[in-house]
């Protein structure tokens, strides 16, 4: 199981934490391959932006939005094993910073 790096906490007043999530993801070669050109079959590291809904024992949860009555919309469950770090954004009079 990956491990988690919480590099910045903020969103003040938000409900939800916006966050980078960076993790890992499969990768494929297609079609026939030599065998030496296996090497590049490597995970690769995928970046999503949402907000944080949940950190569970096995799993973290984003959505993309929410609403004030409560909803989340667009939710995707990630395996934690595959989280190498979650980047907390604060969010400030003129947007989002890291």
């Amino acid at each position: 199981m990956g491990k988690i790096e919480k590099v910045l906490k903020g969103n003040k007043g938000s409900k939800y934490h916006a966050v980078i999530l960076e993790w890992e993801d499969i990768s494929t070669l297609m079609g026939w391959n030599d065998k030496h050109e296996t090497a590049a079959a490597k995970p690769c590291i995928c970046i999503s932006l949402g907000f944080l809904v949940e950190i569970q024992k096995t799993q973290v949860i984003l959505c993309s939005g929410f609403s004030d009555d409560g909803d989340i919309m667009d939710v995707t469950s990630y395996p934690k094993g595959t989280i190498l770090r979650i980047i907390y954004l604060t969010k400030t009079n003129k947007g989002y910073k890291k």
